[in-house]
C-alpha cells in the first residue's frame, strides 16, 4: 500500500558555547507512525512502542530511545547526542518497532539514515529531513475479542524434588500484565485444583489479540520463611489464543487454557518416581578409530592443548557427573591434578567390576544413584585423557534415564544431543551451517519423525558406531551397525547380491560385545581384504559391503572370526 510521506523534523539547540566548538545537543526526532499503528505494527494498548537505534545508542534493539506517542499517532523523541569534536558529525540510524510489550523488534530495512551535526554560531538549527518508514508495512492486525485465560500449572516435580512444599508454600503467575509481581505477597495466587499437584487461576483479558503471542509471564514460587521468590528459568512464556476459541461456558467470554502445563518444564514424566541406580555406558570406538587413523585426537577446545596421542582414560564432565544425589558441575578441563583427567569419581571403568559388563571391550561404564525426585535428563560431555576433545563447545551429550529401578543408557564418543526436536548429531554446528564433526566417520544416525507429533520431540534417532576410513589396502569397505539389539546367537549372513561385478554386502551378528576379525581370502588362501580387523565390537547386528574392485573374477572365502568361533560364507566376482 502507499503511505504518505511525512516529515521527520530535526532541532538543534546548542547552549552558551564558545566559536567553531559544538556542544551536547538536544535533537528531537518526530515521525507520523499512522501507517505503523493502523497496520499494527505498534500497538500502543499492548505495550508496543517505535523507537530510535543507531550509532548514538550502539544501535540498541531493546527499544530503549523509546518514541512518546501523541494525537494523530504523531510519534516524538528528543535525544541528547554527545559532544563531538570540531567538524562535522554524522550519525546513523533506523527506526524500530515493537507490536506488544512481548513482540520482536522490527527494523526498518536499508540503507541506513544518518543525521549530520556541523559547528555554527547560532543558537538553534533546524535540518527537515522528508522520510517514510523504509519497507514494506504489510497488515499484521488480527480479530480481538475478550478473553478468560486460565493460567495453569503442573508442580509434580518441585514437589517430589522438595522445592514445593503445598501446606506451606504458594505458586503464583508474575507477567507484563501484573508489573511482574515478585514482590506483592499472594497477588495472582493460583489454587489447587481437584487434580494432584496442579494449580491454576483465571484472569480475564479484554480486547484481547487472537492468534497472536502476548502477554510474557513465569511462574514463581513463593517459599513461607523465604524473602525471595523463586523463578522459573529460561526465557518468558508467552499466551497465544487461537482465533478459533470459544466461550464454552456461555459467559460471553472466550475461554483459554494457557499453553504451559508444568513449572519450569519439568512434568511429572520429567522426575524420578522411585529410587535408582543406573549406568551410562560410553562406546569409546570412535576415539579409538580417530586415534588410529589420525596419530591423535583434536585439540582441547577450551585451552588449545594439543590432541592426545594415546588414551590413558574416559572422564565425564557436568551434570552427567551427578554422584551419590548432587548434580555434577563442570569441572576444570585437562588432564593435570586438580583438573578432570585426576577426579577418579567422574573417570569410567573398564574393569568388568560395579556395573561394568565386560573388562576386555570398548564399553566403559560410570554409575548414578539417583533419588525419588532427580531429573531424568542431564547433559554434560565426555573426554578422553580429561581434555575437551569430544565436541566443540555447546556440543553436549544429553543421556534421559529410564523411570526405573536399574537403567543402562549406551552413548558414543562423539554422539551429541538429542535436541529439542529429539535429533542426536554428530556434526559441529557453525554460524551458518553444520561443519564435519571428528567422529562422525564413525558414527551412523538415522532420524524418524514421530507421526501426529505437534510439541518436541518431533523425531526420534538411531545411532550405530561403524568403521569407515583407516583402509591401508586400497580396497574400500564399510561396516556399520545396524541394530543395538542384542541377538541370541552369533550368525553370519548370505551376501547379496551374489555373483557380482564390483560390490556386495551381507549381515553378520554378534550376541555379546567381543573381539572381531573379518577377512576375505581367495582360493589360494590368501587375504585379499580386511573389513575388520581385531576390533571390539558391541551386541547386535552388523552389514559389512565389500569393494572389489581391482579384483579378478573368481570364487572368494569372506571369514568372521571371534576367540572363539569361525563362520565363513562364499561369494563369487564375475567381470
Amino acid at each position: 500500500m502507499k503511505f504518505v510521506t511525512k516529515t521527520l523534523a530535526v532541532f538543534l539547540m546548542m547552549f552558551g558555547v564558545a566559536k567553531a566548538q559544538l556542544s551536547d545537543v538536544a535533537v528531537t526526532f518526530t515521525f507520523d507512525a499512522t501507517p505503523l499503528v493502523t497496520n499494527c505494527w505498534i500497538e500502543p494498548a499492548l505495550g508496543g512502542k517505535l523507537a530510535l537505534a543507531g550509532s548514538m545508542n550502539g544501535w540498541n534493539s531493546a527499544g530503549v530511545d523509546a518514541f512518546t506517542a501523541g494525537a494523530s499517532n504523531m510519534y516524538s523523541l528528543t535525544k541528547t547526542l554527545k559532544k563531538k569534536a570540531v567538524g562535522d558529525s554524522v550519525y546513523n540510524f533506523k527506526l524500530t518497532t515493537f507490536a506488544s510489550s512481548s513482540a520482536a523488534v522490527a527494523w526498518e530495512g536499508d540503507p541506513n539514515r544518518s543525521l549530520t551535526l556541523t559547528p555554527a554560531t547560532e543558537a538553534t538549527l533546524a535540518h527537515p529531513l522528508t522520510v517514510a518508514w523504509q519497507g514494506t508495512v504489510n497488515n499484521q492486525c488480527a480479530p480481538t475479542a475478550n478473553v478468560e485465560i486460565n493460567f495453569k500449572v503442573k508442580m509434580t516435580a518441585q514437589r517430589l524434588t522438595g522445592a514445593f512444599v503445598s501446606a506451606t508454600d504458594i505458586v503464583a503467575v508474575a507477567g507484563d500484565f501484573n508489573s511482574w509481581n515478585s514482590g506483592l505477597a499472594g497477588a495472582d495466587t493460583l489454587k489447587a485444583t481437584l487434580v494432584p499437584d496442579e494449580y491454576a487461576k483465571k484472569k480475564r483479558f479484554t480486547a484481547h489479540k487472537l492468534g497472536v503471542a502476548q502477554l510474557g509471564f513465569k511462574y514463581i514460587i513463593r517459599r513461607t520463611g523465604v524473602a525471595d521468590a523463586t523463578w522459573e528459568g529460561g526465557d518468558n512464556q508467552t499466551v497465544t489464543v487461537p482465533v478459533n476459541t470459544t466461550d464454552t461456558n456461555g459467559d460471553t467470554w472466550l475461554d483459554f487454557v494457557s499453553n504451559k502445563p508444568c513449572f519450569d518444564n519439568l512434568c511429572s514424566t520429567d522426575v524420578r518416581s522411585v529410587p535408582a541406580t543406573c549406568y551410562i555406558e560410553l562406546n569409546a570406538l570412535p576415539a579409538y578409530y580417530r586415534l588410529t587413523d589420525s596419530a591423535s585426537l583434536p585439540a582441547d577446545v577450551q585451552t588449545g592443548t594439543a590432541g592426545a596421542t594415546s588414551i590413558t582414560g574416559f572422564f565425564v564432565n557436568g551434570p552427567l557427573a551427578y554422584k551419590k544425589g548432587v548434580a555434577g558441575d563442570w569441572a576444570t578441563w585437562g588432564g593435570a591434578a586438580g583438573e578432570l583427567g585426576a577426579i577418579t569419581a567422574r573417570q569410567l571403568k573398564n574393569d568388568g567390576m560395579a556395573g561394568d559388563v565386560s573388562a576386555t571391550d570398548s564399553i566403559f561404564t560410570i554409575s548414578h544413584d539417583f533419588p525419588v525426585g532427580s531429573p531424568l535428563k542431564f547433559t554434560g560431555k565426555f573426554s578422553a585423557n580429561g581434555f575437551d576433545n569430544e565436541a566443540g563447545f555447546g556440543g553436549d551429550d544429553a543421556i534421559v534415564f529410564p523411570d526405573a529401578a536399574t537403567c543402562r543408557v549406551r552413548t558414543a564418543f562423539g554422539l551429541w544431543g538429542p535436541n529439542a526436536k529429539g535429533k542426536f548429531g554428530d556434526d559441529i554446528v557453525s554460524a551458518t551451517a553444520p561443519l564435519a564433526g571428528p567422529y562422525d566417520n564413525y558414527i551412523n544416525i538415522t532420524h524418524a519423525i514421530i507421526p501426529g507429533a505437534t510439541v518436541a520431540p518431533f523425531y526420534t534417532s538411531t545411532a550405530a558406531v561403524v568403521r569407515r576410513g583407516g583402509d591401508v589396502d586400497g580396497i574400500k569397505t564399510d561396516v556399520e551397525q545396524t541394530s543395538t539389539e542384542i541377538p541370541t546367537a552369533m550368525t553370519l549372513g548370505k551376501a547379496f547380491p551374489n555373483p557380482f561385478n564390483t560390490a556386495s554386502s551381507f549381515e553378520y551378528q554378534l550376541a555379546a560385545d567381543q573381539k572381531v576379525s573379518i577377512k576375505v581370502y581367495d582360493l589360494m588362501g590368501r587375504v585379499v581384504a580386511t573389513l575388520v580387523d581385531g576390533e571390539v565390537q558391541a551386541a547386535g547386528t552388523y552389514k559389512a559391503t565389500f569393494n572389489a574392485e581391482g579384483l579378478a573374477s573368481g570364487l572368494y572365502i569372506y571369514r568372521l572370526e571371534t576367540g572363539t568361533t569361525q563362520l565363513s560364507g562364499k561369494m563369487m566376482i564375475v567381470k
